[in-house]
């Protein structure tokens, strides 16, 4: 089993051009199997040197362009049915949500408007309700929202497997714990793992910067096993501090500057079900994230 070129993939979307980047703690599970997943990435995904992140060697960061047609790929590889309904994930939905509200207010200059994206199913306008189901094709295709460039990426690059773990000679929980834990890693290809990873992803935001980075499903309380945060305070000196809603602690909020680009960073626990975030909760959230980039607009 070689997992290398499955590292060095960094996911979907416009990867170069994207100023809203999301990365998330690990991918969905669904019911790919692993073997195949692997097969899709290595044989199959960002062949062309437009989608490498050098151009020069594929696995120093590669991407494909597009999330659904990455599953076309792999339903005319593998024979899979149709899997894509109008139930958006988490990770798809309320990332769309937070930017057809940010391009609203910002072009409006007010964030006045904000709210109404982040309604539930009973009271939201069919207005946005129109306008989300019409964007249906760029939500999955992950390469632009509303008029925002946008990528989607993972600290953990592998499928959770809801089904059974296939590799005897790795455990799950090893494999996790390398991209959860800022313990020394003892085992030196663990520690490869991890180390290229975060240099492919540091590489990444080093040339081409983002002006929003959202993380979801990361956010450890325990600073000490936080690698995501660690990652960030090392590569880009970016001060991280702790915010919260009604008393509870929901994640870290700073920024940093590269290359003369200011990137906010929302560094949070999951979204939506199972104790992530609630609509209202990623609403405040997208209302910080306005006022700093107004206040940038106008500097």
């Amino acid at each position: 089993m070689d997992l290398n070129p499955l590292h060095s993939f960094l996911g979907y979307g416009d990867f170069r051009n994207a100023d809203f980047l999301v990365i998330s703690k690990h991918e969905g599970a669904n019911n790919e199997k692993l073997e195949q997943e692997l097969d899709a990435r290595t044989n199959y995904f960002g062949l062309e040197k437009e989608y490498w992140l050098d151009r020069e060697k594929r696995l120093n960061g590669y991407w494909h362009p597009s999330a659904k047609k990455s599953g076309e790929i792999k339903r005319e590889l593998f024979g899979e049915e149709e899997k894509y309904t109008n139930r958006f994930p988490d990770v798809v939905k309320y990332p769309a949500r937070m930017l057809f509200a940010l391009e609203e207010a910002l072009h409006i200059n007010s964030m006045a408007s904000i709210d109404k994206w982040f309604k539930g199913a009973n009271e939201i306008s069919k207005d946005v309700k129109n306008k989300l189901n019409a964007s249906y094709d760029d939500m999955y295709s992950y390469t632009k929202i509303a008029n925002w460039k946008t990528a989607l990426s993972h600290y953990q690059p592998l499928l959770r497997a809801a089904q059974s773990w296939p590799y005897t000679e790795l455990k799950k929980s090893d494999y996790t714990n390398i991209f959860e834990k800022t313990v020394q890693l003892e085992n030196p290809r663990f520690a490869a793992w991890r180390k290229k990873r975060e240099e492919i992803l540091a590489n990444l935001l080093k040339e081409y910067p983002k002006k929003v980075i959202f993380c979801t499903g990361n956010f450890q309380k325990d600073n000490d096993s936080d690698s995501l945060k660690e990652f960030f305070e090392r590569e880009f000196q970016a001060d991280l501090n702790p915010f919260g809603f009604n008393g509870k602690l929901k994640g870290l909020y700073g920024e940093f500057s590269y290359n003369n680009q200011k990137t906010i960073v929302i560094h949070t626990q999951g979204l939506g079900s199972g104790g992530g975030l609630a609509y209202d909760e990623v609403c405040k959230i997208t209302k910080v994230i306005y006022r700093k980039l107004k206040r940038e607009k106008s500097m």
